[in-house]
């Protein structure tokens, strides 16, 4: 029998904690700005803009055009060939990114 790795993973908000001094960067850019922001608010924004990130088409493109898995498939096919394993890499997993998530820690350092 072949062995299948799977994982699972939730996608939340981050926290304070995991924005580190991201949050408190924003803050202060809001207040210079005179703009109503609290950490709620920013964490609410970066989830969004992970969401979108993870099912723009675009991004899944790229991933996969880099991946080791991608690259395996191709190997010796013409560009026809190429762009169908794309095409079906593409529909294939969109589904599956819907099932996935993935807690996202944001690890900013400033230099």
């Amino acid at each position: 029998m072949k062995e299948k790795w799977t994982s699972t993973a939730e996608v939340v908000a981050p926290t304070s904690i995991d924005m580190g001094k991201y949050v408190n960067a924003r803050l202060n850019f809001a207040q210079l700005s005179k703009e109503p922001l609290n950490v709620d608010e920013v964490s609410k924004q970066l989830y969004n803009s992970f969401d979108r990130l993870e099912f723009s088409r675009n991004e899944r493109r790229e991933f996969f055009l880099q991946s080791d898995e991608y690259k395996r498939l191709i190997e010796g096919k013409n560009e026809k060939a190429q762009r169908e394993i794309l095409a079906n890499l593409l529909s294939k997993y969109k589904l599956s990114l819907v099932l996935i998530r993935i807690k996202i820690l944001i690890c900013l350092t400033t230099d």
